[in-house]
């Protein structure tokens, strides 16, 4: 059975956490026009930066910027998951009730 994989933004970031999961609706499921620059950082560094398997930094987006870390010690599921979650956020996918907060640290 596969972890479901859910997130809240925290400080201006997009943070996933492996428990409550859903899956951005199918209009995000596109690639991002802009440029994403993803880091692929082991589990660690995404667990210490964004207390999961992966976070979408949000500040440059209306540049067409979008900068995501990305756990790659991870099963190969929960990397496409989180690879099409943190994609999604760069096109605006947000979670309900979710709202930016501070900058990145």
């Amino acid at each position: 059975m596969f972890a479901r994989v859910c997130c809240a933004i925290t400080f201006g970031v997009i943070v996933l956490s492996a428990a409550f999961g859903q899956v951005p609706p199918a209009q995000y499921d596109r690639p991002y026009g802009g440029h994403q620059i993803k880091r692929y950082v082991p589990l660690a560094e995404t667990k210490r930066r964004c207390n999961s398997t992966g976070c979408t930094y949000m500040k440059f987006l209306s540049r067409g910027v979008c900068y995501s870390f990305i756990a790659v010690n991870v099963p190969a599921y929960v990397l496409a998951w989180t690879e099409r979650a943190e994609r999604a956020h760069c096109l605006g996918w947000r979670y309900p009730g979710d709202t930016p907060r501070r900058s990145f640290p």
